[in-house]
Parts: structure tokens; sequence; C-alpha cells
């Protein structure tokens, strides 16, 4: 009989965090020596979903007899109203800081890569990693453990004064949401806005 080997679920995602970061560097310097112009979407989104949502699903999907995913049936939030949110948020963005943009489709060009973003990252740290990591910890352990993964891990090529004031909480705070509405819906929403307002 064959012994099942479970990996604990703070070093799968520590090690899924490394890897999902690494992959990230080379797909983008893989499509910063393309022999052509590449926009946005090519040289950043593309690798961007590649790395924080396609490959962490695959492993998921791959490893699931291997590690413990606590998933939540019940979904409370609302997605229509989710999305009216944040559409009247966006127009109540575009309105102040239109003049930063020569076009409207600059504007649609930043909100879909921010979008992607806030996809990739809310579904690895606060939809996988979370989940996991709630299948042997608290759920206020495992909010901080994937915190401090997102923000010490995930931006390493950031100011670790700025991961901690900004980023650590940020994830605190999206972490909280995500557990109690059992739904990433809202925390994509935020981080988005909350990319496009740094920008």
């Amino acid at each position: 009989m064959e012994k099942e080997i479970r990996l604990n679920p703070l070093i799968f995602c520590f090690l899924l965090s490394v890897l999902s970061l690494l992959l990230l560097l080379i797909l983008i310097l893989a499509c910063s020596i393309l022999p052509f112009n590449v926009g946005i979407l090519t040289y950043l989104t593309l690798p961007t979903f590649i790395a924080l949502f396609l490959v962490p699903k695959l492993i998921e999907l791959f490893y699931k007899r291997k590690i413990e995913i606590v998933k939540q049936k019940k979904y409370t939030v609302r997605p229509i109203f989710s999305i009216g949110i944040f559409l009247l948020l966006l127009t109540c963005y575009w309105f102040f800081l239109q003049d930063k943009f020569e076009n409207g489709d600059d504007f649609l060009l930043l909100v879909f890569h921010y979008l992607i973003v806030s996809l990739g990252e809310e579904y690895m740290y606060r939809d996988l990693m979370l989940n996991s990591l709630r299948s042997s910890y608290s759920v206020y352990v495992s909010v901080i453990l994937s915190s401090i993964l997102f923000a010490f891990i995930g931006h390493l090529n950031e100011s670790i004064m700025i991961n901690l004031v900004v980023r650590f909480p940020l994830g605190l705070i999206l972490g909280w949401i995500a557990s109690k509405t059992n739904s990433i819906t809202y925390p994509i929403i935020i981080h988005t806005l909350y990319n496009l307002i740094v920008s």
C-alpha cells in the first residue's frame, strides 16, 4: 500500500509564491527580448495572468490530493451588486483623473491590466493559499500568513518598508474580507481600485 505524502500548507504556499514570482520574472524577461514592440498586454498582463492565475490553478488541480484545501461552498456576495459598485467607482475615478490619460483606450487598457493583476493575486493569495492554510491553521493565522506571503514574497522587488506599512495591512484587509464573504469578488474589486489609485 502506498503512503500518500501531504505537503505542509505553509510550505506549499511559500513554494507556490516563490515559483509564481520566478515564473513572472522569466516571462517578463522573455517578452522584453522579443524583436518587436509589445504593448502592456503582452509585456505585463499576459505574464501576470499565466504566473499568478493559470499556473497556480493548474497546480491546484494537479496536486489536489497532496494538499488539503478548504473550499467554502456558500457564496454570500452578489456578483451583480459588486460589479455595479465597481463600475460606479470606476466612473468616479475616470471623472476625477481623466486628464491623466490621453484617450479612453489608455484608461480601459490600464483597468483591464489591473483587473487581471488583481484577479491573479487575489486568486493565489486570498483563495488558493488562504484556503490551503485554513486546513491547518485558524482563520486569523491563515489571513496573517497569506498576507505576509503577499506583501514580502509577492512584492519582493518593492521596498520592505512600503510592504510592511502598505501591502501587509492591505493583505490583512483583503484576507479578512475574503474569509468573511467566502468569495474573492470584493477583494478583486478593492485591489483593482487600489492599484488604479496608486498608479
